[in-house]
């Protein structure tokens, strides 16, 4: 159930991500029917949690609750950015920004509690918990043992920033030339419309939340058609600690333009079986973000 004052808990949040992330990524059409039960078996919940999920999903404009039939998509497919519930009321995505910027220079500790945040950022209880529930909805938060919340990890300095990059480039690149590599073509065409999708002039205003998602998929894609679990899981660890660091990039949007137009070419040479020119792309695509580091707070001046 929704908390006092109208606001939406944690667990609402997620399931609502986790509801958007699969109409978006089956390409739902507008007025497509979001059916509770067959939601709460794919979130693993009952019906109970899903249903306030698709409430908070109404109140963002996402879907339409229709008397006694459901609820019901208002858009469809890549419109579904989820980033609009980052928005969250007010001065909800300032925040956010704000605690991210901090968390990154190394002014946030590892831990705090809502109390802290609040003194901080001379805001409302209530509006630092809508941040929390989000910011935990999407994995950059964790609810430490008791109270208050811990950052999981992420690249905040530049030794583990060019120790990741290194060992992107040394897994990365090989997952091209795995025994078992074959590419799911549904997801492969999916990923090459997403990336056309944001090339058509929606990389200007597709929110940070929505470039991320794509970048991540793409990556865990490619790691998942090798075949190989132990590169799988080595990818997805690394798309999960750099989360924070490439929000870093994304106001850069003449770079979000010209990543995305890699990607597209290595889809495309995966899509040609040229598996050897994918991974020749793959390379220089990570070098060139390689190049582009932000600057970190421990660097000196």
């Amino acid at each position: 159930m929704e908390t006092p004052g109208g606001q939406f808990n944690d667990l609402q949040y997620r399931l609502a991500r986790r509801i958007l992330d699969d109409a978006r990524w089956r390409e739902l059409a507008p007025g497509a029917r979001l059916a509770e039960q067959q939601l709460a078996a794919l979130c693993r919940v009952s019906r109970s949690p899903v249903r306030s999920a698709l409430r908070l999903l109404a109140a963002h404009g996402f879907v339409e609750q229709q008397p006694n039939r459901g609820f019901f998509l208002k858009h469809g497919g890549w419109t579904l950015d989820p980033g609009d519930l980052a928005i969250l009321m007010s001065d909800g995505e300032a925040l956010y920004r704000r605690i991210l910027s901090d968390r990154f220079a190394g002014v946030l500790p590892d831990t705090l509690t809502t109390s802290d945040l609040q003194r901080r950022y001379a805001t409302s209880r209530a509006s630092i918990a809508r941040v929390m529930s989000y910011m935990r909805a999407e994995g950059l938060i964790e609810p430490r043992e008791g109270h208050g919340w811990q950052f999981r990890p992420a690249l905040t300095s530049r030794e583990s920033y060019d120790a990741s990059y290194r060992f992107r480039l040394l897994i990365e690149p090989a997952a091209f030339h795995e025994p078992a590599f074959a590419p799911d073509m549904t997801v492969l065409g999916r990923l090459m419309r997403a990336h056309r999708y944001l090339l058509e002039g929606r990389i200007a205003t597709a929110s940070y939340t929505l470039l991320y998602d794509v970048d991540a998929v793409f990556h865990e894609s490619i790691a998942a058609w090798s075949g190989n679990i132990f590169l799988q899981r080595s990818v997805r660890e690394q798309n999960r600690v750099r989360r924070l660091t490439e929000y870093e990039f994304y106001a850069d949007r003449a770079r979000m333009r010209e990543s995305t137009w890699e990607h597209l070419a290595i889809l495309e040479a995966v899509a040609h079986a040229d598996h050897a020119r994918a991974s020749d792309l793959m390379s220089r695509h990570i070098a060139a973000s390689w190049g582009l580091s932000p600057a970190f707070p421990d660097a000196g001046d």
